[in-house]
């Protein structure tokens, strides 16, 4: 309000900060300023995920776009135990369920091409003669091939990391059109997580990232300059 800069290093400071811009009619200001922020300070950063919840509802307040495409990407995981759940906001649940329904939709026509290829007809690679059979052969080794840390405490893989380990294996056979069917599944629309770490990966083996909002799914009125 005074031109100062402002820092904020946390979750819990930025949540108070919304509150306070709220009180004091500075939702659009804060809002604009925060974007300088996010840039400088990896600390606030590398809270998101564990805080997603709750700044995506102080994002959803002050209406900024690059938080909140950011956290929303966060609550849609993991894919065991979505923190969406935990919103409170009736528009972001209602937000957040129909994009994991598109996830599941997604994932259904995945696996529908993998079974398509493993009933698919001869062909030739690389000289030999394969079959989808060989496919199938390949995608139960491919599968085996995932570690440890890979799988839940039942012994199931997860399923981002599932689908990197088969984005990652080398078939010999389909594995141009496997990957092509796969690769919408592991895109990442993170801005702000710059580590290179991607989903099926690290701190992201049971978390898909590719949950990317237009301006007409943003909830609220993008055209409004007044709130």
């Amino acid at each position: 309000m005074h031109s100062w800069p402002i820092n904020i290093s946390s979750a819990r400071q930025l949540c108070l900060v919304a509150e306070l811009a709220d009180f004091y009619r500075l939702l659009l200001l804060m809002s604009n300023v925060l974007y300088g922020v996010f840039f400088s300070n990896p600390e606030l950063v590398g809270s998101i995920p564990n805080h997603c919840v709750e700044l995506l509802e102080a994002s959803f307040k002050l209406r900024n776009k690059l938080l909140f495409r950011e956290c929303f990407v966060h609550v849609m995981g993991p894919w065991n135990n979505p923190r969406f759940m935990n919103l409170t906001e009736p528009k972001l649940k209602n937000l957040a369920v129909e994009a994991q329904k598109k996830l599941t939709s997604r994932i259904m026509d995945v696996q529908i091409e993998q079974i398509a290829l493993t009933i698919a007809g001869p062909l030739n690679v690389r000289g030999q003669r394969a079959t989808g059979s060989d496919f199938g052969y390949e995608l139960a080794v491919a599968t085996s091939r995932i570690s440890q840390d890979g799988l839940d405490s039942s012994g199931k893989p997860f399923m981002p990391c599932y689908y990197r380990n088969l984005y990652d294996y080398n078939f010999k056979t389909h594995g141009l059109k496997l990957k092509e069917v796969i690769n919408p599944l592991l895109k990442n629309v993170l801005v702000l997580d710059r580590s290179g770490v991607q989903a099926g990966q690290g701190v992201y083996k049971d978390a898909f990232l590719f949950f990317e909002l237009t301006e007409m799914q943003l909830p609220w009125d993008v055209n409004q300059r007044v709130w």
